[in-house]
């Protein structure tokens, strides 16, 4: 979140909340959070981040987890992989899944490239 900020707006004024860093109890409630517009861009990339770091998988978002995708696509938002394809993912229980959530395509355009450059990076 950090990357996406200080390239978006720049430094971050420690008097204030630029990045509010909160995991929600579901993902379902973090697509709640952008279907109602109480946030504009939301991401859970744990999976991807474990492969990064060369970690054995952890807790993350599953398949299952994304049941409420349909609801969230419906109401405008925006939901892909890291790499910008459209979120998808077996039907089992033990799948990784990263995805990112955006409230408008313009929003979009802005934050997928530095998601992109940050994941080709290696972080």
């Amino acid at each position: 979140m950090e990357h996406i900020v200080r390239h978006l707006v720049g430094e971050a004024d420690v008097t204030k909340a630029t990045v509010f860093d909160d995991q929600y109890i579901s993902t379902g409630g973090q697509f709640y959070e952008l279907i109602v517009g109480h946030d504009r861009f939301n991401s859970d990339l744990r999976p991807l981040f474990y492969t990064m770091q060369g970690q054995p998988p952890g807790l993350c978002c599953h398949p299952y987890d994304c049941s409420t995708m349909l609801i969230a696509e419906e109401a405008g938002v925006i939901l892909t992989d890291a790499s910008g394809n459209s979120l998808d993912g077996p039907m089992d229980v033990t799948t990784g899944l990263n995805w990112l959530g955006y409230a408008n395509d313009e929003l979009r355009r802005q934050i997928e490239p530095l998601v992109k450059s940050f994941v080709a990076s290696g972080g």
